[in-house]
This record gives C-alpha cells, structure tokens and sequence, in this order.
C-alpha cells in the first residue's frame, strides 16, 4: 500500500510539471528565492544611491560654508580698513592687509574645490572610479587649506585688531 501511494504522488508532480513547472514545489521555491534575491539587491543599491546623495549634498554644504565664512570674513576686513583708512591712517589698514590676502586665498581655494566637485562628479559618471576618488581626495585637501586659510587669516585680523585698539587706548 504505501508503494502504491508513492507512485500516486510520483504521478501527481509528474502531471503537475508538464502542466507549469513554475508551479511545482521545486519551481516555486526558486521563484521566491530569486524574488528575495533580486529584493535585497534593490535595497542594496537604494541604499548605496541615497548614500551617495547624502556624501554630495554635505559636500556641497561644507563647500558653501566655506565660500561664506571667506568672503564674509574678506568683506568685514575690507570695510574696517575703508574705516580705518579714512580715520586711522594707512599703517592701520597694512595691519589688516595679511588677514584679508589669507581670506582670498580661502577663497580662491575652495572656488577651486568647487570646479574640482564637477570633475569627480564626471568621472564617476564615465566609470572612472580611481580618478574620481583621487578628485575627492584632492577636493578635501584643497577644502581643508580653505579653512587653515580662513583660522589664519582671522588670527591675524585678531592680532591686527587687537594691537590697533591697544595702541588707541593707551594714549588717552
């Protein structure tokens, strides 16, 4: 009796396959495997695009910081030293003359940065992988001189301003 119901069964998925293997216990198994599969590799590479978004969209964040903290800084030097030029004297304004060189040149560096931002974007568009992260290697440096530019340069404007209110108050 239980070898004549194996063949019973045997029959059934016989009859079962040659109708739709994708219905069989075999062909559905692998049909949910593969739909797990190709899930999980959509969340993957989802999860690798808003990753990416993320790094871009805080890099261009960090640049603008940079671009507003410079040309912030450059424009209060510029407008104390075209106060102090026209009450102060001209020695007073060359104090201030180092300060504002070094918030240009924070300037310049990450008007560079931000250039450099369009090529690795390019490249890692065309699938150069290794030159695009050789770009953003070089972007951070050039981002990070931006800002030692910017501490300088409001070092010395400090410096500057200090010595100059020292030199005010004391003849009084």
């Amino acid at each position: 009796m239980p070898l004549s119901n194996l063949q019973l069964l045997i029959d059934q998925i016989d009859r079962n396959t040659s109708a739709d293997p994708a219905k069989t216990p075999f062909g559905l198994l692998f049909t949910a495997n593969h739909e797990t599969a190709l899930a999980k590799y959509r969340v993957r590479v989802d999860f690798a695009l808003e990753q990416f978004k993320s790094v871009t969209t805080v890099g261009q964040s960090a640049l603008k910081s940079m671009f507003l903290v410079n040309g912030g800084a450059a424009v209060a030097v510029l407008a104390f030293a075209g106060h102090l030029a026209t009450s102060a004297g001209a020695r007073a304004v060359q104090t201030l003359a180092f300060p504002l060189a070094c918030f240009v040149v924070g300037l310049l560096l990450v008007t560079i940065a931000s250039g450099l931002t369009y090529l690795a974007q390019r490249a890692y568009a065309t699938k150069q992988r290794q030159r695009g992260n050789r770009l953003n290697v070089a972007i951070i440096v050039i981002g990070t001189f931006s800002v030692v530019a910017f501490a300088t340069g409001s070092w010395f404007a400090y410096a500057a301003v200090a010595t100059f209110s020292q030199s005010v108050i004391a003849p009084s």
